[in-house]
């Protein structure tokens, strides 16, 4: 919720409506997880589609379980200017900007390395991000997070070493909190 607080004052300024999927949210329980990262990567690409949809648009959050391994699937989608299909490749490289008039014109600023980082931190914390777009239709973003607890999967010292700590993070009804607990 806290990711989606963070970006709703832009959507509102540009009317821009901001849904949930708040019917698949109460089938979640704890999940662990890097609270940190996942929050970045939600604000990076909410605020990505705030940008790049205009006044009138739509964005959706979606969130639901992967069956196979108890992942949970994520989804940022928007009926936005989308991309090219030849420029999406570059889209999570470093300095992957996408220069055109019309991106220039909604991201003045931005100099191409949001979803490169958004890349690096979904494949720490899950199997990666991936794209759906199509030009002047809007786009799809889809990333996952691994559950640690449900995947039985624990950090070894290594890991926990080399990375920020794994907090504990709510998925609840509209995320209500996006909060570490600490046990």
């Amino acid at each position: 919720r806290q990711s989606i607080e963070m970006v709703q004052l832009k959507a509102t300024d540009k009317e821009i409506s901001l849904k949930f999927q708040e019917d698949v949210l109460d089938q979640f329980q704890d999940i662990t997880n890097d609270d940190n990262r996942i929050q970045q990567v939600l604000i990076n690409l909410l605020s990505n589609a705030i940008k790049f949809t205009k006044p009138g648009g739509t964005i959706a959050l979606s969130v639901f379980k992967k069956e196979k391994n108890d992942n949970i699937v994520v989804q940022v989608e928007d009926n936005g200017i989308g991309i090219k299909e030849e420029d999406q490749g570059r889209l999570f490289t470093e300095y992957g900007r996408i220069v055109d008039d019309e991106t220039i014109l909604l991201n003045p600023q931005g100099v191409g390395l949001g979803l490169w980082i958004c890349k690096r931190f979904c494949q720490e914390i899950g199997d990666g991000i991936s794209i759906s777009s199509k030009y002047n239709q809007g786009t799809t973003l889809t990333f996952s997070i691994k559950d640690y607890k449900a995947n039985n999967t624990p950090q070894s010292t290594q890991e926990s070493e080399d990375q920020s700590p794994v907090s504990e993070i709510r998925l609840k009804k509209r995320f209500p909190s996006i909060r570490p607990t600490h046990t």
